[in-house]
């Protein structure tokens, strides 16, 4: 049995405009990751959300493959590009160095949370921190029972 056609146009429900955005995120992000590993290439996709979230998948580092593709647009006059006024570069420059800046700062969370570079926390901070780590760690205890229980049950059964 087939699929039906949706048409392609904004969704009014928030609700379901999320769940779509959501599942069809997921979907992309999959799809880029197969494709980087059953082809042998360089994949990076940068999704922001409606609420301005960040989402980001690269098959290497994203900066690397972000320089790669500065590169090749340099290099490639053929290709086709869209004229920029100062006011269309100025608006990309900034949007550059906020993600330049959202990156540095998900890069200093992710080497407190790997326990590096604490010591110019203060002591609320350091609280802060150990109760992501605790939340974290049961999530991933509790996931890991499940697994257990599950493999426990195909063996029994």
């Amino acid at each position: 049995m087939g699929r039906n056609k949706i048409e392609i146009k904004k969704i009014e429900n928030s609700t379901n405009r999320q769940v779509t955005f959501s599942k069809r995120r997921a979907g992309l992000l999959k799809k880029a990751m197969e494709l980087s590993v059953l082809c042998d290439v360089q994949v990076a996709v940068i999704v922001f959300s409606g609420t301005g979230k960040l989402y980001e998948f690269s098959s290497n580092r994203m900066e690397q493959i972000l320089a790669r593709y500065g590169q090749a647009r340099r290099a490639a006059p053929g290709l086709p590009t869209t004229s920029r006024g100062p006011e269309q570069m100025q608006q990309s420059m900034a949007q550059i160095t906020a993600l330049q800046e959202e990156i540095q700062r998900l890069q200093v969370l992710n080497r407190r949370l790997m326990g590096k570079d604490l010591e110019v926390l203060n002591y609320n901070q350091l609280e802060s921190l150990e109760r992501q780590i605790t939340e974290g760690l049961l999530s991933v205890k509790n996931m890991k029972a499940k697994l257990q229980m599950a493999q426990l049950g195909n063996f029994r059964g």
